[in-house]
């Protein structure tokens, strides 16, 4: 329940100790002693024992009853109206005491229930005295007779005493009294301060948490796999789901049929997951009745017949009419529907086997807290119960079985009701409209409701008194929904949590959105709204008051409002000022000076050579709309297209946000309202968080950094990293825009300029690239990939397809160019052409009609669309451009289709209906049906237009005539032409998606529309077959096309060539983002190293590894990226199917495409996915020459490169052992017999660790490093002052942290080549499944020995750790020698940290003395790591990905 600051505050201290809380009336002491009484019955430590409520006399029980009942989800009693006599009997006194977990009785009773020993305090948990005066006064001895027995209890058993008063303390006499109360309890005052909070306006909200281990295992046994069981894996060994499909063939398609089956088989196994065996058998019932239903109903009559209905003549060759006649058809469903009958007689019985107990913990638990609400309030009142409850589940197949579930498991209650949307609700009746079932709802009549999130229906439901939120949610917006569904006076809801640490965590991350979400409501709400509904909850409230109560409320509430309106209002009007003066030192903040004060205070903050604490700003843009200008409206209104000058300047408003320093501990993020401008917004922010640190005492009066004192001035010694001319602060934008590709992206002259460039009797120097095996070219303004003649034939090469009905990939090279002079009225020809043609792919035919019809083609599209290239048609015997087709096209773009071209034309020919331009069609067959035959036919029977013509529907074989024809249409139409059977031609979107995932064939439409169509109302288009489809495999090829010249621009930019596939990856959305996982490993090694070699200053691996996160932020990486122009390759290609030509159009086709908008986790994404491609094209080479062109801290290429590469070869090779009898180690040699005089036995250590390694150090003083503890750092440290050789850290952090960037990337590029299908959620399993500390420390134990070498000094290790590990080598001698052990027998061991850190660093050891070679630590590490835990962290991968 949301509680106020103070009830919070006495619920904490009430946790602690016995209380007496004192206050006034109506201030929410009863709802503390609630909710301490539900956190003791939910602790496991008072399991069994009860919650006692002591009350003065009977009149307060009922009130006490009832809220009690409302926080705590328990078994309720009480000394009610409704069984007040039955309590003079001592056997009903002993039921209700053992059967209760929350007991309500007078101060009279409770001394009888100790008399008579039927209550022992040792079974009492908390102890709550309502009025406690008033008890003292009523029966003087009552407390004296209870704390006798109360003080003979152990202390630990004896119950937590919460007293709750109205008198002031001073009014108690606590010094004078001889109340024993007072002895054993704390006194404290409940003040007025702030008594109410918006929560009062909503029904208070608790997380029910139920063990999800508890599940029936006997549903097993009936039914282990219920897709088995549907498919016949029963008891009669029927198969369940063909039964059922049965009963819609010859009404549905194949691809009807099919979607049925999959949502069959996917709700079935969703039931059965989520709510158990009986709603599984339920479920199936509902289905098989509702499809018998369907199958005898009079409406599927009449779709099966409506596909044998035909108007032709004769039946059609080309494909063949369907096998069964009506009459099968309805043979064939008629016993369908006799065994689907069978089936549900079988299932009834069988459901009548199944108990009730056969459900999952979470439905289980749902019937608890319904079946403790409707005991609890059953017991206040002798009537029938008349409380309504809620029910919310997640999907809609729920919803009706958990009602059939809940009116099974309570049959004296009315019959639970659902709804399901779409006006589908089911009564106690059966099928209902959602308007019956929710007044029946409303009235009472029905008094649970199953539903989902209904958003539209939940304000015609009145608020319940129990709301249960079954299902686990991820939107704040639905928990408050939820919660507002509840009555707020007297109604409750309960959200179901597992009873996880991590669900419950979950919860309360939810909970504490939800809370944000009412506060920011209830600021922006007018105050006459608010007014109404305080109101109400007032009205609810005045009549519970006791007599002579009300004028006392009604003050307090007038306190209550006055506080909030007022209140508020003057911090509301503060804030909107944005002033804050101190009067004492007249320093003033305002947003003129709060950029400066914050940038001074930033720079105050110690370790500013170890991590960047400036503010970091983010700005959002919100587009306003702005009104149409006249020019504008008036050019819509004439059909024509907009230029980009000609559009009206949007009004941008922008808000800042604000992240200020972790080491300041203050992790909100501030926001400024919306202003005009970036300027103002930021200022408003800085403002906000200066007085954030105001308010955290970082700030003096004078509005200076009390941090001051602590910053020294900086050491003429320290780094070159300075902090001198690092700007003040960082600012990106929440996101950025991607504009749409333009001439100069594309390494191209817009054809505009080039037009502008040229007098008008000059010609204009073009470069024509025709297109193997197509009738088409591409003519660009400028020879492409920068005029150089590249020899990688990916830059040539590009997808299209030759058909659209059986579409399948074809491949097309570009030819090279031929350099031709054109004339600028020829290019205008070329421009309209092309315009005219892409429209047509793109549009339809109106759009090419308009682009015909225009008197300048330049103006047709926008400046920015024109990227300087056009398509043109060329000829088949030369591959010259075809001006003469091209102008006939133009000339006659659409001609009359009657009289019929000759029969062996009509295959090239493409028609379109004069009134539905949008859809083109192929003439499959001309029929010798004569129009007139039907119309005769229509005129005769008056009923044959509507019954027959009209209610045909398509099948294979089986055309119809087009819907868009009006029975006039037909009767003016010439009697003496046939009709002609045509299939609509489908868009281009599927053939553009299809071939830009090269997939090598598809299926282009589940379901070709079949047609007949009347030819003298039909059209033929001036383009033939052939070319018209190849102009809709142009499109996917363009926007090829226009990917590889900017990839390939990208590629000289940076120096290096590599697959352009790679980098296509790398720039699309979501391909990028296995590359962004390599990428991003990558990177982290990178900056881990230039760290290790340049920063010396950063002694331990706290330091460095925050410095390394500050350097490779996404902010960073976003704004290198922003001015490279990276994000300009950007694109989202998916979006092509649901927003088609919005964001990408071919050159010269309309206005400019809108712009993607990109966070800024997605540019820098993409950035590290650009790292990942060159990485996977040229090696960690091409990865280091990345990121030096992107301007990253990198290491010299030449002084630090890499020894080997490791890419693509990272498989572990076997290495040989080291010889058995190693000649002696000169320690003195290596300037280590200071070190050795502390470790006697160190030379025998490094021997061990290199037979364990395979390898022998160069370096010894390097290994001695790498298994140092840092306790003994002073020692090497003391070696190396002695020692004239370089100067070393002492113990193992920095090799630490440099080898784990090491070990990460050896793992991740293993994976990334021996398992190329996995995606990136298994990549970063993979990788934390194999670094994490116990994988890498059992490695370093078994295989390293590393708890015999370690240089430890001091630290001792745990006895019971110590066990743990002799434990973990055992089992794994055990499983080397192919004995048998028990898996889990080492799942709560736990390895120490530092095994895992001498294993990175000696990693970063070997990577180092081997001369920064891969290959070697590859080699040496790898393998010993996978045969430890590789086949462990396989299966965790498989694991995982099976779950998702």
């Amino acid at each position: 329940m949301s509680l106020a600051e103070h009830q919070r505050e006495m619920l904490a201290l009430a946790r602690q100790q016995s209380v007496v809380l004192s206050g006034p009336s109506r201030i929410g002491k009863t709802h503390v002693a609630a909710m301490l009484a539900r956190e003791m019955l939910d602790d496991a430590s008072s399991r069994g024992q009860l919650v006692l409520v002591v009350v003065p006399g009977t009149s307060q029980i009922p009130d006490v009853y009832a809220t009690m009942a409302r926080v705590c989800h328990a078994r309720m009693g009480g000394q009610l109206p409704t069984n007040e006599r039955a309590w003079q009997t001592v056997e009903y006194m002993k039921a209700q005491v053992a059967s209760a977990q929350v007991l309500v009785l007078t101060a009279s009773m409770v001394g009888l229930l100790l008399q008579e020993n039927v209550l022992a305090l040792e079974k009492v948990a908390l102890l709550v005295f309502k009025c406690c005066e008033k008890i003292h006064e009523s029966i003087p001895m009552f407390y004296q007779r209870l704390f006798v027995k109360y003080a003979k209890l152990r202390k630990a058993t004896q119950p937590r005493v919460v007293a709750l008063t109205t008198l002031p303390i001073s009014a108690l006499h606590l010094h004078a009294t001889k109340n024993p109360l007072f002895a054993y309890t704390t006194a404290c005052s409940m003040t007025l301060a702030a008594t109410r909070t918006n929560h009062d306006l909503l029904a208070p909200l608790f997380a029910e948490v139920f063990d999800t281990t508890s599940s029936s295992s006997s549903s097993s046994a009936l039914v282990s796999d219920p897709i088995a069981f549907l498919h016949g894996d029963n008891e009669k060994h029927v198969d369940i789901t063909a039964a059922y499909l049965d009963l819609h063939r010859g009404i549905a398609d194949d691809a009807s049929i099919a979607s049925r089956k999959d949502r069959f088989l996917n709700d079935a196994s969703a039931v059965f997951t989520h709510l158990g065996l009986w709603c599984f058998v339920q479920h199936v019932l509902h289905e098989l009745a509702g499809a018998v239903a369907f199958a005898s109903s009079s409406h599927a009559k009449s779709l099966l017949a409506s596909t044998h209905l035909s108007i032709l003549s004769e039946p059609m060759p080309t494909i063949a009419l369907s096998s069964c006649s009506i009459s099968e058809h309805a043979a064939s469903m008629a016993a369908a529907v006799a065994a689907a009958t069978r089936l549900h007689a079988w299932l009834t019985d069988l459901l009548g086997s199944v108990p009730l107990d056969m459900a999952t913990p979470r439905l289980t638990q749902v019937a608890s807290l319904y079946r403790t609400f409707v005991a609890n309030e059953s017991a206040l009142t002798d009537a029938p119960l008349a409380k309504r409850t809620w029910i919310f589940v997640h999907r809609r197949t729920h919803a009706r079985v958990v009602a059939d579930y809940l009116t099974a498991s309570f049959p004296r209650l009315p019959p639970a009701c659902s709804m399901i949307g779409q006006d589908v609700a089911y009564g106690s009746d059966g099928v209902a409209s959602m308007g019956d079932v929710m007044a029946a709802f409303n009235e009472r009549r029905n008094l649970v409701l199953v539903t989902t999130a209904l958003t539209h229906e939940m304000d015609r439901v009145a608020p319940c008194d129990l709301v249960l939120i079954a299902d686990t949610l991820h939107d704040q917006h639905k928990l408050l929904d939820f919660r507002r569904c509840a009555d707020a006076v007297v109604g409750v809801a309960r959200y179901l949590v597992p009873g996880t640490e991590a669900e419950m965590t979950k919860f309360q991350a939810l909970h504490a959105k939800m809370a944000r979400l009412v506060q920011m409501e209830i600021a922006n709400m007018p105050h006459e709204v608010l007014e109404q509904r305080l109101q109400a909850v007032r009205a609810a409230l005045m009549p519970a008051l006791p007599d002579g109560c009300h004028a006392y409320a009604f003050l307090r509430f007038l306190f209550f409002l006055f506080f909030l309106f007022f209140g508020n209002h003057e911090v509301d009007t503060l804030i909107r000022r944005y002033v804050v003066v101190h009067d004492d030192t007249q320093a003033r903040l305002d947003v003129e000076n709060s950029v400066e004060t914050l940038d001074a205070f930033c720079k105050t903050l110690p370790g500013l050579a170890i991590a960047d604490h400036r503010p970091q700003y983010t700005y959002t843009h919100h587009v306003v709309q702005a009104s149409m200008s006249v020019k504008r409206r008036q050019r819509l209104e004439a059909g024509r297209s907009l230029d980009d000058d000609d559009e009206t300047p949007q009004r941008v408003e922008c808000d800042a946000k604000l992240r200020l320093p972790p080491m300041l501990g203050i992790k909100e993020t501030l926001k400024s309202p919306r202003v005009d401008c970036e300027k103002h917004a930021k200022a408003i922010v800085a403002f906000l968080a200066c007085q954030q640190l105001l308010n955290h005492g970082y700030l003096d009066r004078s509005f200076r950094s009390r941090l001051q004192r602590h910053v020294s001035a900086p050491s003429s010694s320290s780094s070159s990293a300075s902090t001198a001319s690092v700007p003040v602060e960082t600012e990106t934008q929440s996101s950025y825009e991607v504009p749409a590709t333009t001439a100069i992206d594309l390494g191209l002259r817009s054809l505009r300029d080039a037009l502008a460039a040229t007098t008008a009797n000059s010609t204009l120097t073009m470069y024509l690239y025709p297109l193997d095996s197509l009738d088409y070219g591409l003519l660009t303004t400028m020879p492409l990939y920068g005029g150089t003649v590249r020899d990688t034939p990916w830059r040539y090469e590009f997808g299209t397809t030759r058909c659209i009905l059986t579409p399948a990939l074809a491949t097309v090279r570009m030819a090279h160019a031929r350099v031709l002079a054109i004339s600028r009225s020829d290019l205008r020809d070329y421009v309209r052409y092309h315009t005219t043609l892409l429209r047509l792919a793109c549009y339809g035919v109106a759009a090419a009609e308009a682009a015909i019809r225009s008197s300048d083609p330049l103006r047709e599209f926008s400046a920015r669309n024109d990227k300087g290239y056009v398509v043109v048609a060329l000829k088949k015997s030369d591959g010259a451009i075809d001006v003469e087709h091209m102008r006939g096209v133009m000339g006659s773009f659409l001609t009359p289709a009657w009289p019929l071209p000759p029969p062996e034309c009509l295959a090239d020919v493409v028609c379109v209906s004069k009134k539905r331009k949008d859809v083109t069609y192929c003439i499959q067959q001309v029929t010798t049906t004569n129009v007139g035959d039907v119309a005769a036919r229509v005129v005769a029977d008056v009923d044959y237009w509507s019954y027959t013509i009209r209610r045909a529907k398509s099948a294979p074989g089986n055309p119809i005539l087009g819907r868009w024809y009006t029975k006039d249409d037909l009767l003016r139409a010439e009697p003496d032409q046939p009709l002609v059977y045509a299939i609509e031609l489908p868009s281009a979107l599927p053939i553009m998606r299809h071939i830009m995932d090269r997939c090598p064939q598809w299926t282009s439409t589940l379901d070709q529309k079949e047609r007949l169509i009347l030819p003298d109302q039909t059209y033929i288009l001036g383009l033939s077959r052939s070319r018209y489809v190849q102009a809709f495999g142009l499109l996917p090829l363009l926007y090829e096309f226009e990917r590889k010249l900017q990839l390939s621009r990208l590629m000289d930019r940076i120096g290096a060539d590599i697959d352009w596939t790679l980098l296509n990856d790398a720039t699309s959305k979501p391909a990028y983002e296995t590359l962004e996982t390599l990428g991003d490993c990558y990177l982290k090694l990178e900056s881990t190293w230039f760290l290790y070699e340049r920063r010396w200053d950063l002694a331990n691996e706290g330091a460095l590894h925050m410095t390394r996160t500050d350097i490779i932020r996404n902010d960073r990486l976003c704004l290198k990226a922003i001015s490279l122009e990276l994000h300009k390759l950007m694109t989202h290609p998916s979006i092509l199917d649901t927003q088609p030509f919005i964001h990408w159009k071919p050159s010269c086709v309309g206005r400019t495409p809108q712009s993607l908008v990109a966070p800024v986790k997605w540019v820098a994404d993409t950035v590290e996915a650009m790292c990942g491609a060159y990485i996977a094209g040229l090696g960690e080479r091409g990865g280091r020459l990345f990121l030096s062109w992107l301007g990253s801290e990198t290491l010299d290429p030449v002084q630090f490169a890499y020894a080997r590469p490791l890419l693509p070869h990272c498989t572990p090779q076997p290495r040989a052992t080291l010889p058995l009898s190693p000649p002696p180690l000169d320690l003195a040699a290596h300037g280590l017999q200071l070190v050795a005089s502390h470790f006697d036995d160190l030379g025998d250590r490094l021997r061990i660790v290199e037979a364990s390694l395979k390898y022998e150090f160069r370096n010894k003083r390097l290994l001695v490093e790498a298994i140092a503890h840092p306790s003994v750092a002073p020692v090497l440290r003391q070696a190396d002052a002695r020692a004239t050789t370089t100067t070393f850290k002492g113990d193992y952090e920095r090799l630490e942290f440099l080898g784990d960037a090491l070990i990460e990337y050896l793992v991740l590029t293993y994976a990334t080549t021996t398992y190329p299908s996995w995606q990136p959620g298994d990549l970063t399993n993979w990788k934390g499944a194999t670094v994490s500390n116990d994988a890498l420390g059992k490695t370093a134990l078994i295989a390293l020995h590393v708890d015999h070498v370690m240089l430890t000094g001091a630290v001792k290790m745990d006895p019971k750790m110590t066990a743990n590990l002799r434990l973990v080598k055992h089992q794994f001698a055990r499983i080397r020698a192919g004995m048998p052990v028990e898996a889990s027998a080492l799942d709560h061991v736990s390895m120490p940290k530092m095994y895992a850190d001498v294993f990175e660093a000696l990693v970063a050891a070997v990577f180092l003395d081997a001369g920064r070679d891969l290959v070697t630590i590859r080699d040496v590490f790898l393998a010993p790591l996978l045969e430890i835990v590789g086949a462990d962290a396989v299966a965790t991968v498989q694991r995982r990905h099976k779950a998702t």
